[in-house]
């Protein structure tokens, strides 16, 4: 498997081990349907949380919109509705950003709620 790839599991392995550690159920990783797929699914609060997991291994600090075009956000809202029909849930939905950066130090997590809103900046 390439290093790129390696990096996204670890990245997506570190994202759900903080996720759960902050009190959310974690319903699915990786979850697809046809050639959607959603990262984690999660759960806290009430709500049916859609998370999409980024590694960045840059100095540079990045913004949440560089990370996630437009087209980008249409996959993960097209994906989430599959899901959200399949499972039949009710629960009200959040799409949020964790961000895992792998520095110097160590990597270091950045949890964006509610990174961006369905057909918003599209």
């Amino acid at each position: 498997m390439a290093q790129h790839n390696d990096r996204g599991r670890e990245a997506e392995d570190l994202a759900a081990e903080y996720l759960a550690s902050d009190g959310y159920r974690i319903l699915h990783r990786n979850w697809r349907s046809y050639h959607k797929e959603i990262d984690i699914v999660a759960e806290k609060d009430n709500h049916l949380i859609i998370i999409e997991v980024k590694s960045w291994s840059g100095a540079n600090v990045v913004r949440a919109d560089e990370l996630l075009s437009g087209g980008k956000q249409r996959f993960i809202v097209d994906a989430a509705e599959a899901y959200i029909n399949k499972y039949k849930s009710e629960l009200e939905t959040r799409f949020d950003l964790v961000i895992v950066s792998f520095s110097g130090k160590g990597p270091e997590i950045e949890h964006i709620k509610g990174a961006f809103i369905p057909g918003v900046n599209w």
